[in-house]
């Protein structure tokens, strides 16, 4: 086609208009017919039929029709279906569609992995919808998928937007992504712990002076000079607020153009005023505020230097064993002049080398006398460093990564066996810590520390080196002999059966585990309990797990994500009396 239009052209120039659209038409024939013959062989015009031979099982329900591998078993079939259809029930009640609105089939695309979608289709990493099509292609089989309600909602809006695409247009030319992206994340449900509510997000960079413009982010492309975690966020926050504002009905008018003001019969700075004065009530617990600025710390796309040199490294070193992994990230602190974020990711990966060393070697990380010091000391001593100068750089570091580096150096001096260091070192990280996670590996790394010598060391093994669940298991029951009442060791217990995907042994220990005094830790023992229950199909025991959970939960994310576990259980109900 390149080609062809390069000859038209060229004939343009020499002939007369005439005999130049006559080439023109030859050409561009010709071009196509050769484009049609050969793609499909070449592999870069691929036809729902080649996507369809590639994923030959088609599960139906009502308008939805998912396209999964041969390969998929019929237990996660039954699941996946029954995912779409609730994302599709949820849609159509946040929307308020009519069942006519439904009729037309959407069709879901599931590739196995990033990988398969990569070899059937390219677009490795992306998920995407073809809203013109009623399409969305998504890899990862596993339920629920965190993407599928922000895909299928695209397809869903089409008939609001314009044609020929199904999307906003300023001018029936520009697209306004800020609305796309903006709708559909507003739709996209809490279905993961670790994901920020967009109004977390939005609100953390309203009180850090970070908001964006917010009337010209709307545009065409101003929003993908955002980073995509800050673009995303501003314009999922806007939209979420709007549709509890004002409802679907306004939002499904202004999708076609973007004319909020018409539809909603506010001027835009009015609304974006309301909003922020919203943004800045919203409570922001502690927690949420840490998460919120690591995951916005992210520049640009267009601001990164050697942009993808620094993701294939980072992807190499995440795959890579620790001695490796540290060889690659002293590359990505290379070619970012040893920005404070990766030197950090450098230092966590010279703890892990130097832990894994040593249990390697099945030896503390005691110095040596001998001038050729283990290359597990060079790493420790080299974390050292690297963390003292980092921590001493204050700002450079969010709150999160200060805390896990404190807890890596506990870790380093409880393997060398000085507990009293370790101990004040988790002490230290516990005293600024307020991500659940940490806490809960902080809280549970002190108590290992006071346990008596056998139990200890089986602690250690797990925790520090990285050893086999096994014999933790093992010396948790056995410890229980003589502690029944503590809570820890069947906590301990229960996670390590479910982690080894044997809920029905996990229910008993989670449940004679609780309540735990670690709030950090009861609300892990709630969850688990309430996916080893769903997983055996106690609805009630799931059910009543999540309300607990949501009771006692600290921070909006964590409440948003179990009134979505309790929206689903309950759909489940539904269709069980159906």
């Amino acid at each position: 086609r390149i080609v062809a239009c390069g000859t038209v052209v060229d004939v343009a120039r020499k002939q007369s208009p005439r005999r130049a659209l006559g080439v023109a038409v030859s050409l561009l024939s010709l071009a196509l017919a050769y484009d049609l013959q050969v793609g499909h062989a070449m592999g870069y015009r691929v036809s729902d039929a080649d996507t369809q031979r590639r994923l030959p099982v088609t599960l139906q329900a009502g308008p939805l029709v998912v396209h999964v591998p041969a390969a998929t078993s019929l237990a996660q079939r039954r699941r996946i279906l029954d995912d779409h259809r609730f994302a599709l029930y949820q849609l159509q009640q946040r929307l308020n569609l009519r069942d006519a609105e439904l009729a037309a089939p959407l069709h879901s695309y599931l590739y196995a992995s990033a990988d398969a979608k990569a070899a059937a289709m390219g677009g490795r990493q992306t998920m995407f919808a073809k809203p013109w099509r009623r399409q969305v292609h998504l890899h990862g089989l596993q339920t629920p998928h965190p993407l599928l309600a922000h895909e299928m909602a695209h397809a869903l809006l089409a008939p609001y937007g314009r044609a020929p695409l199904g999307i906003p247009m300023r001018g029936g030319v520009l697209p306004l992504m800020g609305l796309v992206e903006g709708m559909a994340e507003a739709l996209t449900p809490a279905e993961q712990e670790s994901a920020l509510p967009p109004q977390i997000l939005a609100a953390t960079m309203l009180r850090d002076g970070s908001l964006p413009p917010l009337a010209s982010w709307l545009g065409a492309a101003s929003f993908w000079q955002q980073a995509p975690p800050r673009a995303y966020a501003v314009a999922g926050a806007f939209f979420a607020y709007l549709l509890t504002a004002y409802g679907p009905e306004p939002l499904k008018c202004a999708y076609r153009d973007g004319d909020l003001a018409s539809c909603l019969k506010q001027p835009l700075p009015a609304l974006l005023a309301a909003w922020r004065a919203q943004l800045a009530r919203l409570p922001l617990p502690a927690a949420e505020q840490q998460r919120a600025q690591a995951r916005l710390a992210r520049p640009s796309l267009f601001a990164r230097p050697c942009a993808h040199e620094i993701a294939t490294l980072r992807e190499r070193a995440d795959a890579a064993a620790p001695a490796e992994r540290v060889a690659l990230l002293r590359q990505v602190v290379a070619h970012l002049g040893g920005a404070a974020p990766a030197r950090w990711a450098l230092a966590m990966a010279l703890a892990a080398s130097a832990l894994q060393q040593a249990a390697d070697d099945d030896q503390p990380l005691a110095p040596k006398v001998e001038p050729a010091a283990p290359v597990s000391q060079r790493a420790a001593s080299e974390f050292t460093a690297l963390a003292s100068d980092l921590q001493q750089e204050g700002g450079s570091l969010t709150a999160a990564q200060r805390t896990q580096l404190k807890q890596a150096e506990g870790d380093l001096a409880w393997q060398a066996g000085a507990g009293g260091q370790a101990q004040a070192a988790y002490a230290a990280a516990q005293a600024t810590a307020v991500d659940l996670a940490d806490l809960r590996q902080l809280w549970v790394r002190r108590w290992a520390l006071q346990q008596p010598a056998p139990l200890r060391g089986a602690l250690r093994q797990a925790f520090v080196a990285g050893g086999a669940p096994l014999p933790l298991a093992v010396a948790c029951q056995t410890a229980l002999a003589t502690q029944p009442t503590d809570p820890t060791l069947p906590y301990l217990l229960g996670r390590q059966l479910t982690l080894s995907h044997d809920p029905c042994a996990a229910r008993p220990w989670l449940r004679r585990a609780g309540p735990h005094p670690c709030l950090a830790i009861e609300l892990e023992r709630l969850r688990l309990l309430a996916e080893a229950a769903e997983l055996e199909g106690d609805l009630h025991l799931a059910t009543a797990s999540w309300r607990q959970r949501a009771d006692i939960a600290p921070t909006p994310g964590i409440k948003a994500h179990a009134a979505q576990k309790l929206a689903r259980l309950a759909w489940q109900q539904l269709q069980m009396q159906r």
